[in-house]
């Protein structure tokens, strides 16, 4: 038990010594000028910024559910597999999908001051989007395989 939490411990420090920003492929922001930056590189920027925080989604879309299930046994009385899969599954459905309608939300655009004729809103708007789909999808994976690799570390301790 011991062993693995040794390596839990080491990974943490390791992984909290690292520049966040440069770690998850953000720019330097002590070498990036957003004033001077073109179109792109500010629609880029601005979605890497906010695709940030869907290395969380799989952890709250889970815990949202695991806790609404948690209710719905401590609340209810489940007679029979059929309640439970229904029931159940129709939980963890609503729960996953209300987190990731809050996560949605906050992937709105905002378009920089000096971004102002159409063409620039559309272009700024079209890369964002490519941009921010691209990491949502890299950044929920890569959350889904932290959170599968905690719980396999954390089955071995809790069962070692």
């Amino acid at each position: 038990m011991s062993k693995y939490l040794s390596i839990l411990l080491s990974i943490g420090l390791a992984l909290g010594q690292q520049n966040a920003d440069n770690y998850f492929g953000l720019f330097n922001k002590e070498n990036f000028n957003y004033s001077s930056a073109t179109i792109e590189e500010k629609a880029e920027y601005d979605a890497k910024s906010k695709g940030l925080k869907w290395f969380l989604y799989p952890a709250v879309g889970s815990s949202a559910g695991i806790v609404s299930l948690k209710v719905y046994f401590h609340a209810g009385n489940p007679h029979d597999l059929g309640d439970l899969i229904i029931e159940g599954g129709s939980l963890l459905f609503l729960s996953t999908s209300l987190t990731a309608w809050l996560f949605y939300k906050g992937d709105k655009i905002v378009y920089p001051k000096d971004v102002i004729s159409e063409d620039e809103r559309k272009k700024y708007a079209d890369t964002f989007n490519k941009k921010i789909r691209k990491l949502r999808k890299v950044n929920s994976n890569i959350g889904a395989g932290i959170i599968v690799l905690a719980s396999y570390l954390f089955s071995k301790i809790m069962y070692s």
